[in-house]
């Protein structure tokens, strides 16, 4: 059986932290994010999270979060990789550099699992 499911979450944490600027228009960055999640799981992430953004508002990313919760009757915590392109990233130059600040249109979206790709392990 293959199960895909919609899961809704807030974006309850996003500390940035520049950690290469050496061009005025790219910037990488660090970025603890933290979520609760609301759905078929229901929980909270930490996670880490990479990212070139740049001045355009493009940006490239990739983040490792730990959830845990409650998912399809199961409580426990499993790991999560992911990442993606976007658009809709915005850095705001300050003083010659390109500082990171939280996306609005992140504040409430959703994550979609496939819950027959997921694999367990003990960690």
């Amino acid at each position: 059986m293959n199960k895909q499911i919609t899961i809704p979450f807030q974006l309850t944490g996003w500390d940035a932290v520049p950690y290469d600027e050496t061009t005025e228009d790219l910037t990488l960055s660090r970025i603890t994010v933290k979520k609760t999640f609301d759905g078929e799981l229901k929980g909270e992430s930490m996670g880490e999270l990479l990212m070139c953004s740049s001045t355009d508002g493009s940006a490239g990313y990739t983040i490792m979060d730990r959830v845990s919760g409650e998912l399809c009757g199961h409580q426990g915590s499993f790991v999560m990789i992911h990442g993606g392109t976007t658009d809709a990233m915005r850095c705001e130059p300050a003083e010659k550099s390109c500082r990171v600040r939280e996306p609005k249109n992140c504040a409430a979206s959703a994550a979609r699992l496939n819950l027959n790709q997921m694999k367990t392990a003990k960690v």
